[in-house]
Order: C-alpha cells, then sequence, then structure tokens
C-alpha cells in the first residue's frame, strides 16, 4: 500500500458501504457481529460523518454540503439479524442506514435464485416499522428480488411500482430509494427506476462522489475489507493501490457475467 496526499487536497469522496446479513453464516455476504462493530469502530476513530441517501440529494441539488470524510450505510435483502445484530451497534454511535427489501418475502425465508443465506428470515412490517421510529429508513429491493434486466416492461413496472406502494402502505412514509437486486440494470431499467424513485444505489464497485449517478450510485461491497488493518488504510486514504486492483477484477468478473463466460 501507498501512501496518498492529504484527504484535504482531493475531492471529497463519498463510501457508500454496502451490507447484506450480519452474522456467523458463512458466505461472502455474510458478515461477523464483531467484525461489523469493529468497522463502525473504524469509521468513528477516522472521524467519518455518517451521512443518509437523502443528505447525498440535497448536497447534488446545491442546498448542502458533505463533509471529505463521509459514509453511508447500506443493507439489502433486509435480514431478519439486522435489527438484532447491526441495529444495535448503530444506534450506540447514533449512527442510521438504509435497508433495501424485497417485498414480496417480508416476514419470510429467503428463497430467491442465489440467495446466499437461503432460509433465513427477513424482517418482519412490524419490526420494520419498530426500527423506522429507532431512525432507520427503508428502501425497495423489487418484489420478488428478480433480475430487472429479463423482464419485459409490464413485469418490470409492476416489480418497481408495486413494492414502492407496499411499502409506503405498511410503513406510512414516502419510498426514496431503490436497489436493483443482483445489481442488474440496463438502460431501459435506469430510465424506470428514475420515474418511480429518487435515487438507486447499484453494485459497481467505487466511491462516490457529489457528482455520480444517482441511479447506479457504485458502492464499497464490505466483504473486501474483512482485514481490519486494510479497512482502516482505506480510510485514511493509504490503500488506493489495492482498491484499484479489486475494482479492476470486479469489472473483469462483471463483463464476464454479462457475456455468459
Amino acid at each position: 500500500m501507498i501512501a496518498e496526499p492529504q484527504l484535504a487536497n482531493r475531492p471529497a469522496r463519498i463510501h457508500v458501504l454496502m451490507y447484506h446479513s450480519i452474522s456467523n453464516d458463512p458466505g461472502p455476504t455474510c458478515m461477523s457481529p464483531e467484525l461489523f462493530a469493529s468497522q463502525m469502530s473504524a469509521l468513528h476513530d477516522c472521524g467519518y460523518h455518517i451521512a443518509t441517501l437523502g443528505d447525498l440529494l440535497e448536497a447534488q441539488a446545491g442546498r448542502g454540503r458533505l463533509p471529505s470524510r463521509c459514509a453511508i450505510i447500506t443493507f439489502d435483502d433486509a435480514f431478519a439479524d439486522f435489527r438484532s445484530a447491526a441495529a444495535p451497534v448503530l444506534s450506540a454511535r447514533g449512527y442510521t442506514a438504509t435497508v433495501f427489501a424485497p417485498t414480496a418475502y417480508i416476514g419470510k425465508d429467503a428463497s430467491w435464485h442465489g440467495a446466499g443465506k437461503s432460509g433465513s428470515r427477513l424482517l418482519t412490517w412490524s419490526e420494520m416499522r419498530e426500527l423506522m421510529g429507532a431512525g432507520f429508513e427503508f428502501g425497495s429491493h423489487a418484489r420478488r428480488h428478480l433480475d430487472l434486466t429479463t423482464l419485459a416492461p409490464n413485469q418490470l413496472s409492476a416489480e418497481l411500482t408495486e413494492s414502492r406502494s407496499q411499502l409506503e402502505s405498511e410503513l406510512g412514509a414516502p419510498t426514496r430509494f431503490f436497489a436493483a437486486p443482483y445489481g442488474r440494470i440496463n438502460p431501459a431499467v435506469r430510465r424506470e427506476i428514475s420515474e418511480w424513485y429518487d435515487l438507486a444505489v447499484g453494485t459497481r464497485l467505487d466511491t462516490s462522489t457529489q457528482q455520480s449517478d444517482v441511479f447506479n450510485l457504485p458502492r464499497l461491497e464490505m466483504h473486501y475489507f474483512r482485514d481490519a488493518r486494510l479497512w482502516r488504510a482505506f480510510l485514511e486514504g493509504r490503500a488506493d493501490t489495492y482498491f484499484s486492483v479489486r475494482k479492476f477484477a470486479r469489472a473483469v468478473r462483471s463483463v464476464a457475467s454479462t457475456i455468459g463466460l
């Protein structure tokens, strides 16, 4: 790792963190509670401000400014262990997070294609309302956790609109944010998302800025930062070489997956 110039001399970068399950289960989408707590401690120790997706939109519109050391915390799939393992750690530090829920599975077991935690329960509606009261927010992860790029236009519209309608009806608050299952979007999916939501996060591995595409916002998959020393070095701006290598490898895998290699 090569030391980088001081952060004050570079454009502000926003680390949008992506988690799934906070548990000791195997697999790249699972993070142990102990490691998760350690990563949150590192954010605090390195002087990071925890913002929201709404804060980012305000900054993009010129109605606010985000600090140079800024992170946004997100969770995909709305696993029940968010409530038991993640929320207490976040609340203890005064941090918030956005959780993206596939509404057809609320209160049920994860059973979609490729579910890393198949058989693990998702939050219930009552648990989600409780968490909203504690300062967390929810976005849509579509209805059935499908690859949206494979759907006919009417099916795509239904996945986006019905999930939003159900979230708003059950939670009593506007649903402004979206995460495409598997991170799979194309121009048609992006256009449809922009019709119904204010912002969408993706899975492209990168940091964000106030100029990033708000309908495919890059995120940091946190399983790449399981090494505590590496995570702290990255937060301090001393791990860009490692991060560049990871981004390149991830981009190659994404292209290969898209063309079926």
